[in-house]
Parts: C-alpha cells; structure tokens; sequence
C-alpha cells in the first residue's frame, strides 16, 4: 500500500493526534514520545514512503491506526502547543517547507 506524501510538520502533526508529545527539537530533526514509545521525525520537505514506515515500526504504530488519524487533513493546527522556546524554530521551519 503506497502512503500519501508527508511532510515532517505533517507527520508530527498526526503524531501529536496519537499522543505523542515533543520532547526535543533542532534544526534538522523532531524527537517525540509516547509512553516508552519515541520516534525521530527527520525535517524533510516530502518523508519517503519506506522512512515513514520504518518509523511508524519504531514508534509501535500500526498504519491502520496512522491512517485513521490522519483522517482527510494533515493540516497543522494553529496552536501547536509546543514550548515557548521551540515555537520559533517550528513556525521558520513551517515556512520553510511550505
């Protein structure tokens, strides 16, 4: 089965929809948990299909229930609720990939 074309903000978006939180963020990647589940969103402009498997694997999501939380949009929200000290980060890189 081909998965839509994602980008990072929208993977970590649908994340987010599943309950993940996000712990750490730089420049070049997302690291988010749930439980003793994490996985390391890479910021990219489109994720390839095998990268977003691989870490749906390492996150313990199956992709019936990644599917189901994508739902018909992968927008992301306007408020993120991400820390104050990230919020700037995530907003130029939401720019970036746009």
């Amino acid at each position: 089965m081909q998965l839509p074309s994602l980008s990072s903000l929208e993977f970590v978006a649908i994340l987010r929809r599943l309950g993940f939180r996000i712990v750490d963020m730089d420049a070049t990647r997302t690291v988010m948990r749930r439980g003793d589940h994490g996985c390391v969103v890479p910021h990219r402009m489109r994720i390839a299909d095998g990268v977003v498997r691989l870490m749906l694997a390492a996150a313990s999501i199956s992709l019936l229930d990644f599917l189901e939380a994508q739902g018909s949009t992968v927008r992301i929200p306007a408020q993120t609720g991400l820390p104050r000290a990230v919020l700037p980060r995530a907003r130029a890189l939401g720019r970036m990939l746009q």
